[in-house]
């Protein structure tokens, strides 16, 4: 077999490497789709069958793919919720501390080897009301700023690819 290296042969393979490094962040959610896709069509077939004959199948692959996605990320919602509450409660006991001040641990005067200290230092620290307060007026709020931002580019990348997860597995479940 004669196999010759054209310029074609390269222009194509390296067009070929582009898309697939373009493409890479989209194999995630493609691969998710495809899997829930896969799984669930027995069920999507029985259900498209019980529809009214009117029902077109674009409007019967959205019901059904609102039905998974309802299925999928209600457990997520309902961690979210929970997550939420959890830090309402948190920021409550923060704002109490801060009014009436923490008090030490009983446990840190017996910490080996500077216990006494550390409780000391804690008793002048943050035992007072009003020193949790005076702690963070001192802390640089220009430090809080790249973990913000990570924490939202973090969000919104993984919204984006549920969104797009759920847009893939509707056009499956439409083309079949």
């Amino acid at each position: 077999m004669n196999f010759k290296l054209t310029a074609g042969w390269l222009y194509g393979a390296l067009v070929v490497l582009l898309c697939a490094w373009i493409l890479h962040e989209f194999l995630q959610p493609l691969l998710a789709a495809g899997v829930i896709a896969i799984a669930s069509w027995p069920l999507y077939e029985r259900f498209a069958a019980r529809l009214p004959r009117r029902v077109t199948r674009g409007a019967a692959s959205l019901m059904f793919t609102c039905a998974v996605s309802a299925f999928m990320l209600g457990p997520l919602m309902f961690a979210f919720l929970a997550l939420l509450s959890e830090a309402q409660a948190l920021l409550r006991d923060i704002a109490l501390a801060g009014e009436n001040g923490v008090p030490v641990p009983s446990w840190l005067e017996h910490v080996p080897l500077g216990g006494p200290w550390l409780a000391a230092h804690w008793e002048s620290g943050l035992a007072r009301p009003g020193a949790l307060s005076m702690w963070a007026q001192r802390s640089d709020p220009a430090v809080l700023l790249p973990w913000a931002q990570s924490l939202g580019q973090f969000t919104l990348r993984h919204a984006l690819i549920i969104v797009f997860t759920i847009l893939l597995l509707f056009l499956l479940y439409r083309e079949g």
